[in-house]
């Protein structure tokens, strides 16, 4: 009175062809004969959890990036490209994945889709945090990678900047002021 569990096993998860012609069991091994050779199962049919995606690389403005955890740009970076890449053979290449942008704006809704490439048009200079994960034929989720991405902004915006206009702009109304009142006084 034992239980079988009778599970699908195609070329999804491994097997060199669908077209299955014979099955033999030596110990605890599992010998399947398709029309492109031979494949032996043992424990491959239990589930491999994918891994979390890489991040391979960046393109800003024509230039490629292969950042370690997170980048720094300058101001005029505002179209970016990513590209990430996760391996899971047993999912052959139909990997889907999801993907979302955590900014200023707070947003935290993910993006679903199955390609490996994602824009992000007209960023605003900020702190953002590119994260992505990848589903597995079980559709179970991967760990997520995340990458961080700095945009400065431009040299006129920073505090330094505004400080020693706002410094400059104060000393020249008192100089104005004190040329005004020495006038005055040699009149």
């Amino acid at each position: 009175n034992g239980a079988y569990q009778i599970e699908a096993f195609t070329v999804k998860h491994g097997l060199p062809s669908n077209l299955v012609n014979d099955v033999c069991v030596v110990n605890n091994d599992v010998w399947l004969a398709t029309d492109k050779g031979l494949y032996c199962v043992y424990d491959q049919l239990k589930a491999s959890s994918i891994p979390g995606p890489e991040i391979t690389s960046l393109n800003v403005d024509n230039t490629l990036y292969y950042p370690n955890g997170s980048i720094d740009l300058p101001h005029d970076s505002s179209d970016i490209s990513i590209e990430f890449l996760s391996l899971h053979f047993r999912s052959n290449g139909q990997i889907p994945y999801a993907y979302r942008l955590i900014g200023d704006a707070g947003d935290t809704a993910w993006s679903y889709g199955p390609d490996r490439r994602v824009s992000l048009l007209n960023l605003n200079p900020g702190n953002y945090q590119f994260e992505v994960k990848a589903q597995d034929d079980a559709n179970k989720w991967s760990p997520v990678s995340t990458l961080g991405i700095i945009i400065r902004p431009p040299w006129h915006a920073t505090w330094w900047a505004r400080g020693l206009g706002l410094t400059s702009l104060a000393g020249l109304a008192f100089a104005v002021y004190r040329y005004r009142m020495n006038r005055m006084r040699n009149e």
